[in-house]
């Protein structure tokens, strides 16, 4: 029976996998430690559930502060250590100072890894890290970067994250697996996919085509949040510490064409893509469509019944994210290790379940039609 602590467990998708390994008969507990509190995250009522499971215990924690390091290792006298570590905790939001980043991802990571170290009787050190590290080339965009290939982060948080992997893998004797991750979406995302939901629930109050940047070809490798959580215990349990890196990325080549077509699907709205002259000029264009979409969903929330006062779904979407940067990578190599995905492709009914999650906690206005009328 396994004993856990989840650093970063109550962002999204930590949250996800606090939910997946509280209902497992081969844990016996799960000590959460983050500096946000459960009770004001908008957790979906499985995650509440989970968060308030015999076997999870929260500690407030702020883990840039080595003292609360501290209180998120401390064990009542006589208690076993805990067999496995889950470092989720970073700085993942675009558009921040490097000296944040610095403080909350590499900083973070090497103190949480010297504490685990320390306690002793440690199996596993899982480190979150991104898909985002590896170099934007021609061969990543055939067939998917491999654990192997190149690494030339194409965004700030990247940067730091892959900083962290290569700080952690220069600590002697930490049993350390890297996992890096695509992009992340289902029931209580905030950050990855979800503003492009908020965005299509604009457009179709504003009954406008939605237009994306770049072409449908574009790449941009997804994983759910159900299957990342099972893919983080499965390295657990079977990562080769010797070869640590590996990629959590479904099989289902999502580009931008199929997140066009399922926003269609969940809104009933038309979508297509600018043309090449205006997405070169992305930069300059983006500062003015965030300004359009504020204001209606601003409205949308104030609409709905009963008002939305505090959300925490946006649409704005920084700069960074909006490149022509390819997000295409394999997990070849994790499945090859026995893991199995149980959603192997991005879908449009899965896009729909996380509105309606959304819409179900009050965070998101409902619509005639669609995933919060069923």
């Amino acid at each position: 029976m396994a004993r856990i602590l989840v650093c970063g467990g109550v962002t999204f998708p930590g949250r996800e996998l606090v939910r997946f390994l509280a209902g497992r008969d081969d844990v016996a507990f799960v000590r959460v430690a983050d500096k946000m509190m459960p009770s004001i995250a908008c957790l979906s009522p499985e995650q509440t559930a989970a968060f308030n499971s015999d076997r999870v215990e929260y500690v407030q924690a702020d883990l840039r502060m080595s003292s609360h390091v501290s209180r998120a290792f401390a064990l009542p006298d006589g208690a076993a250590p805990f067999d496995f570590v889950f470092n989720l905790a970073a700085e993942t939001r675009c558009g921040r100072p490097a000296d944040e980043y610095k403080m909350r991802t590499l900083d973070c990571a090497v103190q949480v890894a010297n504490a685990a170290l320390e306690m002793g009787g440690l199996t596993k050190f899982i480190q979150l890290s991104s898909a985002c590290v590896y170099a934007n080339d021609r061969k990543v965009k055939r067939s998917g970067a491999c654990e192997g290939d190149a690494t030339a982060p194409w965004l700030d948080a990247a940067s730091f994250q892959f900083q962290a992997e290569e700080a952690l893998r220069a600590i002697e004797g930490l049993p350390l697996i890297v996992a890096r991750t695509a992009c992340v979406y289902g029931p209580g995302d905030e950050d990855n996919l979800m503003p492009r939901l908020v965005c299509g629930r604009i457009y179709l109050h504003l009954r406008e085509t939605m237009r994306f940047l770049w072409d449908g070809k574009l790449k941009l490798s997804t994983v759910h949040s159900r299957d990342f959580a099972a893919a983080l215990w499965h390295l657990a349990q079977r990562g080769d510490i010797s070869d640590p890196v590996y990629n959590i990325a479904d099989a289902g080549d999502t580009n931008q064409a199929l997140i066009a077509k399922a926003l269609n699907l969940v809104f009933k709205i038309k979508t297509a893509f600018l043309t090449s002259f205006v997405t070169k000029l992305a930069g300059d264009i983006t500062a003015d469509v965030n300004d359009k979409h504020m204001g209606p969903w601003a409205e949308l929330c104030a609409a709905a019944s009963p008002p939305i006062a505090n959300t925490p779904l946006t649409p704005f979407m920084h700069a960074e994210r909006l490149g022509s940067h390819h997000l295409f990578v394999s997990s070849r190599k994790l499945q090859a290790s026995g893991f199995t995905f149980a959603h192997p492709t991005l879908t449009a009914e899965l896009l729909a379940e996380s509105v309606a999650c959304a819409v179900g906690i009050g965070i998101f206005p409902p619509f005639e039609g669609g995933a919060a009328s069923k």
